[in-house]
């Protein structure tokens, strides 16, 4: 009970700090992980005549580590959009979408995380 008074209080005392003026940029927030709604709108998807798209996610690092983050199923081949918990050291996703006998490969940087948008003729296979 203790410690839920004291991060109540500590949190109140933060409340005046966090206006606009005070919001961290994605890259410099303090913490391991981030909880956040990756939205991606696909282009391109008239040519595929898919259906569905199976999607493949992972996170990459600066020195070229990677690791899984997710994979699903969309009904909606025009936008991706799914929940993730993010590495403040990511510097990069990548997305593996495939359909019948395609797949295709992007990269998404930081930066763009919350709103991408990719092209398919223009991932690698």
């Amino acid at each position: 009970m203790r410690t839920q008074a004291f991060v109540l209080f500590f949190l109140l005392g933060l409340l005046p700090m966090l206006s606009a003026h005070h919001i961290l940029p994605l890259e410099n927030i303090p913490t391991t992980d981030l909880e956040v709604t990756l939205r991606v709108n696909i282009k391109g998807t008239k040519k595929v005549k898919a259906k569905v798209f199976y999607y493949d996610i992972v996170g990459l690092n600066a020195d070229a580590s990677a690791k899984y983050l997710s994979s699903g199923v969309t009904t909606d081949i025009h936008h991706l959009t799914t929940r993730l918990s993010l590495k403040s050291d990511f510097v990069k996703i990548g997305i593996k979408l495939q359909w019948g006998d395609e797949e295709r490969y992007f990269l998404i940087p930081r930066a763009e995380f919350m709103n991408a948008t990719i092209h398919l003729g223009e991932g690698r296979s």
